[in-house]
Formats: structure tokens, C-alpha cells, sequence
């Protein structure tokens, strides 16, 4: 097994399993793959509802709940905010990352960014009067 195989075996698999779990209302994610001489392993195979939300969205409304019963400021997940140039909305909450949890996407480019909680709440903290 050598990088050029195990990225046909991925392309082989996607190309066969993305219809058959599409028609089922299922659809699939591939994690990193690692390969040896004999055998090549995904990391990572995900299988959900076709529509879900995706896991750091999940995370991050979980994360505003526990804001909310914790007294903490409650995080918008509507407000898009701007700098000089772009556009920004928050999108996602990554639990284990410990210096950048939060993150946040470029509205016009779906380019993504992480940020502090610091910077999260100071962007798009929900005032008083806006529950």
C-alpha cells in the first residue's frame, strides 16, 4: 500500500458508498487515513442524517446552554460582525481546543478562523435586553 493507493481506496469508497447511503437518507465523512506496507486505516468514519448539524455547531449550542444555566454571557449565533473588510458569523465550538475554542467563518469567502473565548464574547455576546 503506498499515499497512491490509499487515495484511490478513498475516492473507491466515496464513489460507491456516497449513493447507496444517500438513498438510504445517510451521508458519510472520511477521517485521515494512515498506511503501511500491507493495509491502509481511516482514522475516522462518520455516518448521520443527511441535514444534520454539524458537530461543532451541536457543541457550540450546547456550550451557549451551559453559558445560560452557568450565568455566563450567551453567545449569538445570528449576529455577523465586520471589520473593515470582511464579514463574520460564528459557526462552531471545538471543546478540547483550550486557547481558540470558538469558531468563527468569513459570511462572503466559507473561510474559517478560530478565536478566543475572550474575542467570542467581546463579538457576540447577547446583551440583557436582547434575550
Amino acid at each position: 500500500m503506498n499515499r497512491q493507493n490509499a487515495i484511490r481506496l478513498r475516492e473507491l469508497l466515496e464513489q460507491e458508498l456516497t449513493p447507496i447511503l444517500k438513498e438510504a437518507g445517510y451521508a458519510f465523512e472520511l477521517g485521515n487515513a494512515s498506511f503501511d506496507s500491507d493495509r491502509c486505516h481511516f482514522k475516522g468514519f462518520k455516518v448521520s442524517d443527511i441535514g444534520a448539524k454539524p458537530e461543532t455547531l451541536q457543541s457550540l449550542e450546547r456550550e451557549n446552554q451551559l453559558r445560560n444555566l452557568r450565568g455566563c454571557p450567551v453567545l449569538s449565533l445570528d449576529r455577523v460582525v465586520s471589520n473593515s473588510t470582511n464579514k463574520f458569523k460564528l459557526v462552531g465550538h471545538k471543546p478540547k481546543a483550550r486557547k481558540n475554542p470558538f469558531i468563527i467563518e468569513d459570511v462572503g469567502t466559507k473561510k474559517q478562523f478560530v478565536i478566543s473565548c475572550e474575542k467570542a464574547e467581546k463579538l457576540f455576546a447577547i446583551e440583557e435586553q436582547e434575550k
